[in-house]
């Protein structure tokens, strides 16, 4: 019986973010296709959510957690076909990690779904470059066997440094799709969605004056707000249009997305901005929702004007657009149904892994560059 490929996934986070969404997702999909995949976060769940979070001894303890357990995780990397790096080998680039993944690392893919190449997760200046890098990641790129980019842009911007680089969109698993009882939001009145993390929803300040005039114009309009909080949100801005909070869980978010009636997604022009994957549109899509989103980045390859949705560059667009999709209910149904097909056809996680795996097979049965 021919053996599996046997892959160690390094995540930045445990479960969370884009580890999931990038690593988590594909576990079980890659078994069934012969790969084998370990998951290491370089922390546990527990001592996330107690010290990353807190203050800055507890930061200075959780890296320094990170820096045991991965360097135990890479010394074991010689033992796997693969070793597959999400996002970065560890929050705080330490310099010693590079070394051991140089040392004991076979085959080397990378991952990267947005522009963390040039901006680590922490802040490397000063008297903390006697401990850390900020080229820990360039040098990593560099010399992987393959790199995998969230988007078209940010490859482009990767094969600066390495040629092996391949767009590997981030995916939706349509197993854990809810099948909601209140499809597109029949039942919850006008109502817009964005769904995301506490450092984009900065962006919705983009939007607040226009949907502050819209709704004088759409009785009823309300933002919903699919996050931990709304911190960061201009809330002045948006009034008289209420913006609800439902509070973020992987178990209920499409049933969150299905009470909405059109997805946003305004983002600026700034460098960082261009180099997003776009998850938000997909998730959009597979609830069913018509997007409207900025021209910026994958925006403008993932959302078809007049197909499944809208882009915007200045308020009276975002109003038009708005306006026209919330007061036809049968163009949102079409937006809606054309969104779900696209991500059934291209976005899958199902489909997918069958690439993921294919590609590990290919590296596996050969040396390494």
């Amino acid at each position: 019986m021919k053996q599996p490929i046997r892959v160690l996934a390094l995540t930045l986070y445990p479960d969370q973010f884009s580890s999931r969404i990038r690593i988590g997702f594909f576990k079980e999909p890659l078994r069934d296709l012969g790969v084998e995949m370990e998951i290491s976060p370089p922390i546990s769940r527990e001592q996330f959510d107690r010290e990353y979070l807190g203050d800055r001894q507890e930061r200075f303890h959780y890296h320094l957690t990170e820096l045991r357990n991965r360097t135990k995780q890479l010394h074991l990397a010689q033992k796997y076909d693969i070793l597959w790096i999400q996002k970065g080998l560890a929050l705080f680039p330490w310099r010693t990690l590079g070394l051991c993944k140089t040392l004991f690392a076979n085959r080397v893919v990378v991952d990267i779904d947005d522009d963390v190449v040039d901006s680590p997760p922490v802040d490397v200046r000063g008297w903390r470059r006697i401990l850390g890098t900020s080229m820990q990641m360039t040098q990593a790129i560099g010399s992987a066997d393959w790199v995998l980019a969230g988007s078209k842009e940010l490859a482009d911007s990767l094969a600066k440094l390495n040629p092996r680089v391949e767009v590997f969109p981030s995916t939706i698993p349509l197993l854990r799709v809810s099948r909601s009882n209140n499809p597109r939001g029949v039942e919850s009145g006008p109502t817009l969605i964005w769904i995301g993390t506490a450092s984009n929803r900065k962006y919705l300040n983009l939007i607040g004056p226009s949907l502050s005039r819209l709704s004088e114009k759409i009785p009823g309009l309300s933002l919903r707000v699919i996050s931990d909080g709304l911190a960061g949100i201009d809330l002045e801005s948006f009034n008289p249009c209420p913006v609800v909070l439902e509070t973020w869980t992987p178990e209920t978010e499409y049933e969150a997305l299905s009470k909405g009636w059109v997805g946003v997604i305004p983002l600026d022009r700034s460098e960082w901005a261009q180099r997003k994957g776009g998850y938000k549109i997909l998730q959009y899509f597979a609830a069913g929702l018509p997007t409207v989103g900025s021209s910026v980045g994958a925006n403008n390859d993932l959302i078809l004007p007049g197909v499944n949705g809208y882009l915007a560059d200045s308020p009276k667009d975002w109003e038009q657009c708005l306006h026209r999709l919330l007061t036809d209910p049968s163009q949102r149904m079409t937006f809606g149904l054309a969104g779900q097909q696209l991500v059934k056809n291209e976005y899958s996680t199902e489909g997918q892994a069958e690439k993921l795996a294919a590609l590990f097979k290919k590296l596996a049965g050969r040396p390494r560059f």
